[in-house]
């Protein structure tokens, strides 16, 4: 529901100077029309919000708000791509977006053209596999996996994580990793040109689906071990991290690449992920277990 997806960010977003943001959708098929943005993450800190945008649904005024406001640094890899998409599909433009894809620090223009993944492993020797294999995954289906839920979720946490750090530790980045109006404005362009159908209110506003409580759930991912959000058991292996990060009542079915809720995602409500709080990197050291 709307109204529990403006709770949580006002409980975990409040005053937050950075928001990593991260979309999904379907791959294009070469020659055919580019598919709806399926689902949208934003995270602050270890806290992160997935909101499902299909069957035609349009953005609650609340994660509108935060993609748009001015107190706050919108960031991960490919926001200017991002921004262009939503603002074609839901009219929205952002306003202090910096994209880790473009010209920002030195530090990490070697891998600026590769995923959030490379960054993560490189910047903290994370064990995480490449984004490239579940991007190209099936995102308009439903209910989503179990596995592609996290690792959306994931994808998001990342862009605030490997963000938060390069501001820590190198200050502001160069003008040019900031996205400019005029280039959202013409990838919304370029969109258009394809007579691809958006889905904001303007266009198309769904009657809204009746409260379900078996689709309807949110999750919250209570810390158990030494690092937030990845409950690896070690048949999987694919972190190095202990198994059991995650408390009992969570855990990731054969075959999952990452951690993973035991039900999946209803269309219209938010799955909250709720990574614990008391993990802040660059607060108190270095990060755990991150050799």
């Amino acid at each position: 529901e709307e109204r529990e997806a403006e709770e949580f960010i006002n409980q975990h977003f409040a005053n937050a100077p950075l928001v990593g943001v991260d979309v999904k959708f379907c791959p294009q098929i070469k020659g055919g029309p580019p598919h709806a943005t399926s689902i949208v993450q934003l995270s602050c800190g270890t806290s992160v919000l997935v909101f499902d945008l299909m069957q035609g649904r349009h953005l609650p005024p609340c994660v509108r708000k935060m993609l748009e406001a001015q107190n706050h640094v919108c960031a991960g890899m490919g926001t200017t791509e991002i921004f262009g998409r939503l603002l074609f599909e839901h009219g929205i433009s952002g306003c202090r977006t910096l994209d880790l894809a473009r010209d920002s620090w030195p530090q990490i223009q070697e891998w600026r053209h590769e995923d959030v993944t490379t960054l993560g492993n490189v910047l903290f020797q994370f064990q995480i596999p490449s984004a490239k294999a579940m991007d190209n995954t099936n995102w308009n289906e439903r209910p989503l996996l179990e596995k592609q839920i996290a690792f959306a979720a994931t994808m998001a946490y990342l862009n605030w994580r490997v963000t938060f750090h390069l501001f820590e530790r190198y200050g502001v980045p160069k003008n040019d990793a900031w996205v400019h109006s005029e280039t959202v404005e013409a990838i919304s362009a370029k969109y258009a040109e394809t007579g691809f159908i958006p889905l904001h209110p303007s266009v198309r506003e769904p009657p809204p689906r009746p409260y379900d409580p078996q689709l309807d759930m949110s999750m919250d991912f209570s810390q158990t071990g030494p690092f937030p959000g990845f409950g690896l058991s070690q048949s999987h292996n694919l972190m190095g991290f202990p198994p059991n990060v995650m408390n009992g009542r969570f855990g990731v079915p054969d075959g999952a690449g990452f951690p993973a809720p035991q039900f999946g995602m209803g269309p219209g409500r938010p799955d909250v992920m709720d990574f614990n709080q008391s993990f802040l990197p660059g607060r108190g050291g270095p990060p755990p277990n991150m050799g």
